[in-house]
């Protein structure tokens, strides 16, 4: 997890790729340990929704 940010009122952790591919074992250790409603990762791949898993492109950053 490379930056944990609030969401309603809520701790919400976002991990960032530099490309499309790759591990994510500190986002998945977080999201088993402690279940939040919502996580991101910002990487080279299009929008997708895996929950609670939501890819975004790194240009839409600033969105979040």
């Amino acid at each position: 997890v490379d930056f944990v940010i609030e969401q309603n009122n809520r701790p919400v952790p976002v991990e960032v790729k530099s490309g499309a591919k790759g591990k994510l074992r500190s986002l998945d250790q977080y999201i088993r340990e402690l279940q939040p409603a919502n996580a991101y990762v910002l990487s080279q791949r299009n929008v997708e929704r895996l929950d609670p898993i939501t890819f975004l492109p790194l240009y839409l950053a600033g969105k979040l």
